[in-house]
């Protein structure tokens, strides 16, 4: 790939804002956008070479409902189904993984907090509609 073309890529994964990251044949992380530090709260440098499951915990989700039922993953549309660790908590985020290319996979993931939130406020008014 001539140097032009790899700097217009590189500029096109940096301006993202999903976040991107591949990942080696043994699970560690290679590259993460500024999109995946800013997620996770941690720059390239502290991730890179890491297992990626400790550099991005993931977690299935599982939503609190007026306190005392829980949504669980089954309940939300497709492809939300994760939790990130985040600096400020657990985030909820899409998470596709695939394969990519020599060996390496590459991982998307998109905080959902906005929709996660209208999601939750719409399921709870339909359960207090429900109720009355």
């Amino acid at each position: 790939m001539s140097g032009a073309r790899e700097r217009i890529l590189s500029a096109a994964l940096e301006s993202l804002a999903t976040a991107v990251v591949l990942v080696d044949s043994q699970q560690r992380v290679r590259y993460c956008n500024p999109a995946a530090s800013a997620l996770v709260g941690a720059p390239l440098a502290d991730v890179s070479g890491r297992p990626f499951m400790r550099a991005f915990r993931i977690r299935p989700r599982t939503i609190e409902v007026d306190g005392d039922r829980a949504i669980s993953p089954a309940d939300l549309p497709e492809d939300v189904y994760y939790e990130l660790s985040a600096a400020e908590g657990w985030v909820p985020v899409r998470y596709h993984r695939r394969q990519f290319v020599d060996g390496f996979d590459l991982v998307e993931m998109q905080d959902v907090r906005d929709e996660h939130e209208r999601e939750l406020r719409l399921r709870q008014s339909v359960a207090r509609a429900a109720a009355s």
